[in-house]
């Protein structure tokens, strides 16, 4: 008990610490120069590989364009008349900011975050233009954000207005064609050489003739606004769209017009849609199995496609994009985390035959601290001074590199190798000391017992 109540604190011979460090100084810059190296790798490597994830994440789903959307659609309310005709609806455009209101709520806040404002798109069936020898299609099309349309100049003509002026209109099923007003662009209008009060020929699948009217010739104020990307024809005739050698062209609708629009077709063939686009600057890999999650949650809540009611249909290919990055993600990952795992590995190894090496070479010094009077505490203290003092430094320094190189710092896989190169040297040193002096007491002892 009085042994243990007596024992002391080691007690450190600093010029002996200095001596060892001077007369050793390249084998302990060696280890230093090994440290520093592999803690730059460990530091750096993750977040890099997770700023790569990131990176991948973001250009797949841009390269899934507008297939990366989170869209809704729902059907509209019935505009059967009293008479058996169809109704005019002129409040058709406060229907489609409510059920864009209705599908934004629907959102969870984290797929909220990851995606743009709702723009809500209301687009009529693909009809035939029928002058002209060379195929072409023509489309009506409304847009409308949270702050309106895209904005536009009207340089010919105005704004697309109502048909009618009365409140409350009821027309036959099978009634005159129902005109409705549409604004060309620029360029729509030069290609097919109409100007506003002209009458665009078209006629939808089954031969009839629609009646659809130009009211004004408009300029994109932003042909970059994301709206367009939902009609890219309503700025140029898009060659391709409805077939090899066709060429749409599309008519700007508006919310004066869009009733018209619904009654100039068939009921069920004026579609209305909400579409959210991701942010890909905002998605990260951690983000992903979540963000995938709340799409299919909501593609399971989706009301069946031959439902007649308003019920919110949900498509999306997001969650696919989302699940595919994360895949190649995690297979990349894994690869790379063996990888610095053997590096680590190897690193420990090492360090520990460096430290073996390097107390074989101060054996005569040790044995000579030890001869002077050292006890083990003192000298494991001494060389657990120095060996902290040398990995702890050296580490820093790599880290800081590696701050320097990445976006941030990962400490986490260079603590294997801080602990090899604190604690190796060390436990070598105070093993082979105690070891000398087991041989040497043994030697006594049966010394003594030969006298």
């Amino acid at each position: 008990m009085n042994r243990w109540l007596t024992r002391r604190w080691p007690v450190l011979h600093w010029p002996s610490v200095r001596g060892r460090g001077r007369a050793d100084a390249g084998p302990l810059l060696l280890t230093a120069a090994v440290i520093a190296a592999v803690a730059l790798l460990a530091g750096a490597a993750p977040v890099l590989l997770r700023a790569a994830a990131d990176k991948a994440v973001q250009d797949t789903v841009r390269r899934a364009g507008n297939d990366s959307n989170v869209l809704v659609r729902a059907n509209w309310e019935r505009d059967d008349g009293p008479t058996g005709g169809r109704v005019r609806m002129p409040s058709l455009a406060e229907d489609l900011d409510n059920f864009r209101a209705r599908a934004t709520s629907a959102l969870g806040p984290d797929l909220d975050a990851a995606l743009l404002p709702p723009l809500a798109a209301v687009n009529g069936p693909i009809l035939t233009i029928t002058d002209g020898s060379v195929p072409r299609t023509f489309q009506f099309t409304y847009l409308a954000g949270d702050l309106g349309g895209p904005d536009v100049t009207w340089v010919a003509g105005s704004p697309p207005g109502p048909a009618v002026s009365d409140e409350y209109v009821e027309t036959p099923y099978d009634g005159p064609p129902w005109p409705v007003q549409v604004g060309l662009s620029e360029v729509d209008a030069a290609a097919l050489d109409l100007g506003p009060g002209d009458r665009i020929p078209v006629r939808d699948g089954q031969g009839r003739d629609k009646d659809v009217r130009v009211s004004g010739i408009y300029r994109p104020t932003d042909s970059a606004d994301p709206a367009w990307r939902l009609a890219p024809a309503l700025l140029r005739p898009v060659p391709g769209a409805d077939g090899v050698g066709t060429t749409r062209f599309a008519g700007l609708l508006s919310r004066e017009s869009l009733p018209d629009a619904r009654l100039a077709v068939d009921e069920d063939q004026l579609r209305r849609a909400v579409h959210f686009a991701p942010v890909p600057d905002t998605l990260t890999w951690d983000g992903t199995a979540a963000l995938a999650s709340q799409v299919v949650k909501l593609k399971a809540t989706s009301g069946s496609s031959g439902d007649r009611e308003q019920s919110l249909k949900w498509e999306s290919q997001l969650d696919i994009a989302l699940r595919d990055a994360r895949a190649r993600n995690n297979a990349a990952s894994t690869q790379a985390a063996v990888l610095l795992a053997g590096l680590l590995t190897a690193t420990v190894l090492v360090l520990l035959l460096a430290a073996d090496l390097l107390v074989r070479r101060r054996t005569p010094v040790l044995s000579a601290a030890r001869q002077r009077g050292a006890a083990l505490p003192d000298l494991g203290a001494e060389l657990i001074i120095e060996s902290t003092v040398v990995s702890l430094s050296a580490a820093a320094v790599g880290l800081a590199l590696a701050r320097a190189a990445a976006p941030g710092v990962s400490w986490t896989w260079a603590v294997p190798v801080v602990l090899a190169g604190a604690l190796a040297g060390p436990a070598f040193g105070t093993l082979s000391r105690a070891e000398e002096r087991r041989v040497g007491k043994e030697g006594r002892s049966r010394w003594s017992r030969d006298q």
